[in-house]
């Protein structure tokens, strides 16, 4: 949401991802402000800041221990329910004009612990994500506008041991998006692809997407691959006299 006074706009996100049959739940709730700041009318910087608070649970009731399998193994340890909650930060940067833009990201800036063992200590490694993209016009009607752009788009991902390379390219046309992404692993060895499309107009957005792996061993096992179906609304508050923001004219990814 802009906000005027700021200079820039706010945001709340909550999240509650529950893993497996409500054994692993974890929720979080973020705060997020990004400034804009018009360095040229061709050039603009975004700086993005995020305060989270998550909290993650484990139900051990529905555990399946080796003694369920084997009456011969008798299970001594008594397990209980496990939880914890930690602050999170994170900061970002994005440079865009008409045709480009490019960025990064910082997550996890004070490495929190995310143990849920009281007696142990396992930081959250600090997660550096570097992006660009450019978006190519090969057809223009009269009056300047755009009937079909070509979005190439780079994403590299490190946190800790893990790297990842995704990049792909988004074809638009009258609102109609399609596009193929590729996915490389830690030793840039191609691990997955995703192709995806959809449409898009003023205030919704909606789209089908399907990843499937490419590497070995997950290769080879057959339903391993992910649908997706999204649906984005824009709702907009048109009340008031306030000013419209300038609009991030940057590929999506």
């Amino acid at each position: 949401e802009p906000v005027e006074f700021l200079g820039g706009g706010v945001g709340i996100s909550l999240i509650n991802d529950v893993q497996g049959p409500g054994i692993m739940n974890r929720m979080s709730a973020d705060a997020l402000y990004a400034y804009h700041l018009a360095v040229s009318s061709k050039l603009t910087v975004s700086a993005g800041f995020q305060a989270s608070y998550s909290y993650r649970l484990l139900r051990t009731g529905d555990l399946l221990l080796p003694d369920r399998f084997d009456p011969s193994v008798e299970t001594k340890e008594t397990l209980g329910d496990q939880s914890r909650g930690y602050p999170d930060f994170a900061v970002g940067f994005l440079a865009f004009n008409r045709n480009y833009y490019w960025g990064v990201s910082m997550h996890h800036l004070t490495k929190p612990n995310q143990s849920l063992s009281k007696s142990q200590h396992h930081p959250l490694s600090r997660k550096l994500t570097v992006h660009g993209g450019v978006k190519i016009s090969l057809y223009e009607r009269r009056f300047g506008r755009e009937a079909l752009q070509l979005n190439p788009n780079l994403v590299y991902i490190h946190q800790a041991g893990f790297r990842q390379l995704n990049y792909g390219l988004d074809a638009i046309y009258k609102g109609i998006y399609a596009g193929a992404w590729i996915r490389h692993a830690i030793d840039f060895r191609v691990s997955a692809a995703s192709l995806h499309f959809g449409y898009e107009q003023d205030w919704f957005r909606i789209g089908y997407s399907h990843d499937f792996n490419m590497g070995n061993p997950w290769k080879d096992f057959t339903h391993m691959g992910a649908h997706e179906i999204s649906l984005l609304i824009k709702l907009e508050n048109n009340s008031g006299n306030r000013s419209n923001p300038r609009a991030i004219k940057c590929p999506k990814i």
